[in-house]
């Protein structure tokens, strides 16, 4: 982990539930009244990387080692995730 980047978790209120390789997200209410949204293949492995222990260098080493795919290929679909969910409140920096 290196310090220039946070490490990421799931925000309080956020309700998930994964279905064969999607997964599927209940922001939470003081977000919007209620909204769901479908993550796909990708981006459900991605929600599960983001566990309050890594930081976005190590979510992205990760996909590279389960997915086999380039870092470059990888690194703007992570940090494009990361940036939309935090937007909506979904994803918070730890602090640390």
């Amino acid at each position: 982990m290196t310090d220039s980047t946070p490490v990421w978790r799931r925000a309080d209120g956020v309700g998930w539930t994964q279905e064969g390789s999607a997964a599927y997200i209940a922001l939470p209410a003081r977000t919007t009244p209620f909204a769901v949204i479908r993550l796909s293949e990708v981006g459900a492995a991605i929600w599960e990387l983001v566990d309050g222990r890594r930081d976005e260098n190590e979510i992205v080493a990760e996909m590279v080692r389960l997915w086999e795919v380039d870092e470059t290929d990888v690194r703007p679909t992570v940090a494009s995730f990361i940036e939309a969910l935090a937007s909506k409140g979904v994803l918070q920096p730890t602090g640390h």
